[in-house]
């Protein structure tokens, strides 16, 4: 009796120490929950969700969250479920609603769920509303300009002088209407001092109905002279302002800036003008004496050739205020003097590259309807520039068609002749340069048309830096090198309904950090392997036979090296194709991300192989989540080739999505690399046509 009772004593002693730790433990979710804070980032067509969870709530494999939204007292949705990421050693939940409505109210729910050591569930709630488009339109007391104005009137009657107008300022309300005509202009600044809003904008637009072009081209003809030497090659000394020049058009092709005339005796092999290494049309400058030859050995006095007069168009200081700030239909042109520092014997020591207007400081900037020519980083969003939108506008360059290694190589180092500016016209149309430890947030660039730069959208490379609530979409880019390039520290990005087309790389994020990142419903087509040069970037197949050709992915991951701050990737419901023999789907190393989900996309080739797999072994981690995808090659039926050592010629080409689950399994030791698909025929509307719609 006694030890039955000894026994009670202990057992309730026990039950009484565990109901003691359920009550802490209760207590203590009690206090993380009302830590939990929920904050809602409203876009256009997208609402950015953030959960900040305090350092005292439990954290382990079973912490998820759900969510659920609608439209004012609408049906409730189930919506895609939140990352759980670690920024700056904040821990959150981020996700996203997505292609929401403009100007329209949502009630947004997410549920946290911990199911150890108890289950405990807490929900948070909260409405918002998302943003409106913006209205451009001209007011009633509006300043006019024009390509010759004068004066202070600003009238209609009485245009005056753009410059003369930006150098005073404008003021909240206003709007600048610019008449029809050409406007030779640029190295211009605008300092913006106060907090503007929607209602009260400052408005830059061309009359409409009428074309305005801020032009930075120099047409003078020059005798251009035969060498003796080399009768296809010409020379002519051009103005001494324009000396160095980064930009030479011959009628409409941008010739490429080759940094000798002769192949270099230290490297006879390197791309001269003499023996066009690069495959382009180009010209070589010393200082003003300027030499050109084609492909077709040309003679340019029969033709028009442009350089450039201006380093830059315009320059915005919006001084960190709410600047609400609208450009609308104005076409800039030819941008792309670049600048060369000069030593004691006026030779080029280092060059500088152009940009076209350059926003700094600068937040609600709207940028509609306008169109850039052959004119270097033609929108650049400077320092700290949030809650900007690109749209509706063209960009046309000839950098996008160079090889890799043709902007790559080409810099003011070893014995590269100075003035040399291939590398410095890497450029992006719009371009997002943040600086160290910045964040920006609620960008969107939709709606534009790229072809021909180096990158359509892109961002200087770092992980210091942030970009969060990111929206890309309804862009069309084509024949750029890389498409669409959110390189930085990318969190809640959004990259939906862009067609991007004939471009070696689809979309690059290079070390894809923290994420969440959403690439859906996009289309990405004629993937194009390139010829490249001087011993850039080959591919080098599995017999060890190396290619005069770079290989081409729809997904670029694995530039940089290892990614100490791996984000998580969601690529759902893209249409893929390919035709080039090393136009790959996908060309995915080792792996800079922890998890990369794919789900119902069409991969479709003619090449090789859709994917290839390299260097992966023993990547235990290695995530590569395929499900519901279907791989079709036309050309070998090989859906894949894996490569598990990079360098070492031992390859598997599985030709089923079962044997490729496997052979990624055995070659990584991962569970995460597993691919459940299919492999028929699409059946594209009209391939040839582009028409992927599904017939």
């Amino acid at each position: 009796m006694k030890i039955v009772m000894k026994i009670v004593a202990i057992l309730r002693t026990g039950f009484l120490r565990f109901g003691i730790l359920l009550l802490l433990l209760l207590a203590g979710f009690g206090e993380a929950r009302a830590q939990t804070k929920l904050t809602l980032f409203p876009t256009i067509n997208s609402v950015g969700c953030q959960v900040a969870l305090p350092a005292s709530l439990l954290s382990d494999k079973t912490l998820s969250a759900s969510i659920r939204y609608r439209r004012s007292s609408g049906t409730w949705r189930a919506g895609f479920p939140p990352s759980l990421i670690s920024v700056d050693s904040l821990r959150q939940f981020r996700g996203s609603i997505f292609m929401a409505e403009a100007a329209t109210k949502y009630e947004i729910e997410i549920t946290i769920t911990d199911s150890l050591p108890t289950f405990h569930q807490s929900t948070l709630s909260d409405t918002i509303t998302t943003l409106s488009d913006p209205t451009i339109s001209p007011r009633e007391a509006s300043l006019y300009v024009s390509p010759d104005g004068n004066g202070t009137v600003y009238s209609r009657a009485q245009p005056g002088d753009i410059r003369a107008l930006f150098a005073t300022g404008l003021t909240c309300g206003q709007t600048v209407i610019l008449l029809g005509g050409t406007y030779d202009i640029g190295e211009m600044d605008l300092s913006l001092k106060n907090d503007c809003t929607a209602g009260t904008p400052i408005v830059i637009m061309a009359e409409p109905g009428e074309t305005v072009i801020f032009d930075a081209g120099d047409t003078t003809k020059y005798l251009w002279t035969p060498l003796a030497s080399d009768s296809t090659i010409f020379s002519a000394t051009i103005k001494p302002a324009l000396a160095y020049n980064a930009l030479c058009m011959l009628d409409s092709v941008r010739l490429y800036p080759y940094a000798f005339l002769t192949p270099p005796s230290v490297s006879s092999n390197y791309p001269s003008l003499a023996t066009l290494g690069y495959d382009q049309s180009g010209f070589y400058r010393k200082s003003n004496l300027t030499y050109i030859k084609t492909l077709d050995h040309q003679d340019p006095n029969r033709s028009r050739t442009i350089f450039s007069k201006y380093l830059w168009c315009l320059n915005v200081d919006g001084a960190g205020k709410q600047n609400y700030l609208y450009l609308k239909g104005i076409t800039f042109r030819y941008y792309n003097k670049g600048k060369s520092d000069l030593d004691v014997f006026n030779n080029p020591t280092f060059s500088y590259p152009s940009w076209t207007l350059r926003f700094t400081n600068a937040s609600h900037i709207v940028v509609d309807s306008c169109t850039f020519l052959y004119a270097n980083f033609p929108v650049g969003f400077m320092a700290k520039c949030n809650n900007n939108l690109v749209e509706h506008s063209s960009f046309v360059d000839g950098t996008g068609y160079w090889s890799h290694g043709a902007f790559k190589q080409t810099r003011d180092v070893n014995y590269l002749e100075p003035g040399s500016y291939g590398r410095y016209l890497e450029n992006a149309g719009v371009f997002f340069s943040p600086g160290d430890s910045v964040t920006l947030t609620g960008n969107i660039i939709r709606y534009n048309t790229f072809r021909g730069i180096v990158s359509a959208v892109g961002m200087g490379f770092g992980q210091s830096y942030r970009m969060t609530e990111f929206d890309l979409y309804g862009n069309t880019v084509t024949y750029c090198y890389d498409g669409l390039d959110p390189t930085a520290a990318c969190i809640n990005t959004r990259l939906w309904n862009n067609e991007i087309g004939y471009c070696p790389v689809g979309i690059s994020l290079i070390l894809p950090t923290f994420g969440p990142t959403y690439i859906f419903r996009n289309v990405i087509h004629h993937i194009a392997d390139r010829k490249n040069h001087n011993n850039d970037i080959f591919y080098v197949d599995c017999a060890g036979n190396i290619s005069e050709k770079c290989w081409g992915t729809s997904l670029k991951l694995n530039a940089g090296g290892a990614n100490p701050l791996p984000g998580q990737i969601f690529f759902m419901q893209n249409t893929i194709h390919s035709t080039d023999s090393l136009g790959f789907n996908m060309y995915l190393w080792n792996a800079t991300w922890s998890r990369l989900q794919s789900r119902n996309n069409i991969f479709y080739s003619s090449g090789i192989a859709n994917f290839m797999f390299d260097g992966i072994t023993g990547d235990s981690s290695y995530s590569f989540d395929s499900r519901h995808d279907n791989y079709f090659n036309r050309a070998s039926g090989t859906i894949a080739i894996v490569r598990p050592t990079h360098g070492v010629e031992i390859c598997e080409t599985p030709r089923s999505t079962t044997d490729l689950s496997v052979t990624l399994q055995n070659a990584t030791g991962s569970n995460a690399a597993s691919v459940y698909g299919f492999g028929l025929d699409p059946m594209f509307k009209d391939l040839a046509a582009s028409d992927f719609h599904l017939s």
